[in-house]
């Protein structure tokens, strides 16, 4: 999304809320949970499906190369144990 009633919007994907991606922190005008990209591109392709009459193709390859999803999972696991420890900041 680039404009919506006059504001830039990102929405992030999950896994780069583990990466520290720039703007990805909540924020009032955001409003939105960290899984909301995956909802919102599926509830759209559903949308697409249905005005089309045709089913989306499945994916035949990964997004991420493995080195990227190296660093997702080291992110993941390192945002994980800033929670166990009380200092997860969302």
């Amino acid at each position: 999304m680039l404009l919506a009633n006059g504001a830039a919007g990102y929405i992030p994907q999950p896994e780069q809320h583990y990466l520290g991606g720039y703007t990805n922190w909540p924020a009032r005008t955001a409003a939105l949970e960290q899984d909301a990209e995956p909802q919102i591109v599926d509830a759209l392709l559903g949308m697409l499906e249905e005005l089309s009459g045709r089913n989306r193709k499945a994916l035949d390859t990964d997004f991420y190369n493995e080195e990227q999803c190296v660093a997702i999972a080291k992110a993941v696991a390192d945002d994980n144990n800033r929670a166990n420890r009380g200092l997860d900041h969302r």
